[in-house]
């Protein structure tokens, strides 16, 4: 069941995330995805065109979620400090450092009103919840600075209001008071949206379900394994792109092998293998093929779940289930989303993951990024580094022996001859 909250934030939100108003924010990409190809092209200058592509898109990513706030955050230019990366980036390996105290979070968050909690968090010795606290006040600082910088531009008549930020503004200019989203729930869908947009597509009630830098990364990798797929995947962007130049929302999102792609990607290899979840209900989970019970007297075809029963949901189990998605379950096959689907498929009623709220944006954002580099950069695997994909939290890309902590997909970039418009 959704909470209320969930329930709030879904009826808010959804005009912002609607295909109408994103076809009104497609052309706002744009110009960041020209300046992306042209930092990329510099970078494969040097260093035998090797480039760590993560880091690329981890640039991206934000930039696209702050353009669609209204802001910048300028990440391609080294010589300016990105407080907010560096503070995201922090975020979980202090909170897997912490996570023993976890257990205590529910206890704490009745613990008084919010001043004496904060004094609480000061007064604990651990230097790790210390630095975890300036990690989620610097994140705090910038999403204030948002909305101030906005709300000022706003009431200035000095934007367009195309942005989600604004089109929320003017929402607040409009509706009645009992209809008004508090400065405190813009905050938290700055924050939600800067934080799931950027390394952790996971939003509070599940607004987004992708984890937008390793995806794209994902699929760079792909690319860069498989030619003869990059080869396709180039020919049917640049072929669009040569008819109709910088492509409208419609054009963009109905390329079928570049749909295929990122679809497959994303049920092969998922940016988060398992969600965690606490019943709040009685609830009933019927099973698919029954079970024969210890005492192999009955079969089960349900499992009865008591409140506050934790699960463990296994997405990267579901996603490469054989009876659901056929032998060729553990395989990448983006031909598979070209044809009907599988009667198994359609069976497996699976959840409808494609049609969250914030998911459009999410894939609007990912298949302007693919269309744009592929139409002006060739993948190759780096042949001094060998990728390893790991887990933890999310799955992210590392130097297999390199003991390195941070996510690195080193892939050796060619840069193409620019295409002639017309």
């Amino acid at each position: 069941m959704l909470c209320d909250i969930h329930a709030k934030q879904r009826r808010l939100l959804a005009p912002f995330f609607s295909t109408k108003f994103l076809r009104s924010l497609l052309p706002l990409f744009y110009p960041f995805a020209y300046e992306l190809c042209d930092n990329i092209e510099k970078r494969s200058k040097s260093n035998d065109g090797v480039i760590n592509m993560h880091k690329m898109m981890s640039i991206a990513a934000l930039e696209y979620v702050g353009a669609g706030l209204g802001y910048q955050f300028d990440g391609l230019n080294e010589d300016k400090p990105n407080i907010y990366n560096d503070a995201a980036k922090a975020i979980n390996p202090l909170t897997f450092k912490l996570s023993t105290f976890r257990v205590f979070l529910p206890w704490m968050v009745k613990l008084g009103p919010g001043w004496f909690r904060k004094a609480l968090i000061d007064w604990v010795p651990w230097p790790d919840a210390q630095r975890l606290k300036k990690v989620i006040y610097t994140i705090d600082d910038v999403a204030q600075d948002i909305l101030k910088t906005r709300r000022q531009a706003y009431e200035d008549g000095q934007i367009n209001g195309k942005d989600i930020l604004s089109a929320m503004l003017r929402f607040n200019d409009e509706a009645d008071e009992d209809e008004k989203i508090s400065d405190y729930e813009i905050l938290s869908h700055i924050t939600t949206t800067l934080f799931a947009g950027h390394e952790t597509t996971t939003l509070k009630c599940n607004l987004l379900t992708m984890r937008q830098a390793g995806t794209l990364s994902r699929i760079l990798y792909q690319m860069a394994i498989l030619p003869k797929v990059q080869a396709r995947l180039r020919k049917e962007v640049t072929e669009a792109r040569a008819k109709d130049g910088d492509l409208d929302f419609e054009q963009l999102m109905e390329l079928p092998y570049l749909d295929a792609v990122c679809k497959e990607t994303l049920r092969c290899n998922p940016p988060v293998d398992q969600l965690y979840r606490t019943s709040n209900t009685h609830s009933v989970i019927p099973i698919m093929h029954p079970v024969r019970s210890a005492d192999g007297k009955t079969m089960i075809d349900h499992v009865a779940v008591e409140p506050k029963t934790d699960l463990i949901i296994s997405i990267i189990g579901y996603n490469r289930n054989k009876d659901v998605w056929g032998d060729d379950a553990e395989q990448w096959i983006p031909e598979r989303w070209l044809e009907p689907p599988r009667q198994s498929v359609i069976d497996a009623k699976l959840p409808a993951v494609f049609s969250n709220i914030g998911y459009k944006f999410a894939e609007m954002e990912m298949k302007l990024i693919l269309t744009m580099l592929l139409e002006r950069f060739e993948f190759s695997i780096s042949p001094k580094e060998e990728i390893f994909w790991q887990m933890g939290g999310s799955i992210t890309p590392i130097v297999k022996g390199s003991g390195q902590i941070e996510p690195t997909l080193p892939l050796k970039v060619t840069p193409l001859p620019k295409p002639e418009r017309k």
